[in-house]
């Protein structure tokens, strides 16, 4: 890490996971008895499994530091590359991250625009063995908050401010399984400090 003045700084990560076993929600054939048939039949169910293990490397970049009086910037990328035992990849872990803060603070008013950007990731394994991916995605949220008193903090939050929507496919991108669109969200409240 290196300090840049009081508020400044650049960082560089580096860092190695070795994992057990990782959760996988998987497909696999079970038998359970039908209450309709009076039979015990098979089928097939998709729940979280224990995986085989494996390892993450990877590093992170983080740079923080005011630009103009009150107003300043926070920023980071981060770069994971792993793999189970089983050679997948690692559940829901992004090859690339990226997150950028520009932000103002007076200690009374307080306001802030986030840019999060994740490269796509291995998600499952879904029914007939196939892996199941979600596409990158992107969302802009805000912020703000206003001191009333030492105690008092008035909160308001936006999130998913573009409406983006996530992409989730089989296999391949011209196989789409699943679309989320989860629209913008608002939120407004009140933080005491005691």
């Amino acid at each position: 890490e290196w300090y840049l003045g009081e508020h400044g700084l650049l960082g560089v990560t580096f860092f190695y996971k070795d994992v057990r076993s990782f959760i996988v929600r998987e497909a696999a054939d079970e038998e359970h008895f039908n209450i309709l048939t009076g039979n015990v039949e098979t089928y097939s169910v998709t729940r979280p499994r224990n995986g085989a293990g494996g390892e993450i490397r990877g590093s992170e970049l983080t740079y923080q530091n005011s630009v103009w009086g009150n107003v300043g910037i926070q920023a980071n990328y981060t770069y994971a590359d792993g793999k189970t035992d089983e050679g997948l990849e690692v559940p829901f872990s992004s090859k690339h991250t990226v997150n950028l803060t520009p932000y103002y603070d007076d200690g009374r008013l307080n306001a802030r625009v986030t840019y999060g950007w994740r490269s796509k990731y291995f998600r499952e394994i879904g029914r007939n063995g196939v892996a199941v991916t979600n596409d990158e995605y992107a969302q802009l949220d805000a912020a703000v908050g206003f001191r009333l008193t030492d105690s008092i903090e008035l909160t308001l939050q936006g999130l998913n401010l573009l409406d983006e929507t996530q992409y989730q496919y089989a296999g391949e991108k011209d196989r789409p399984l699943a679309i989320y669109k989860n629209g913008r969200r608002y939120f407004a409240g009140v933080r005491f400090a005691l």
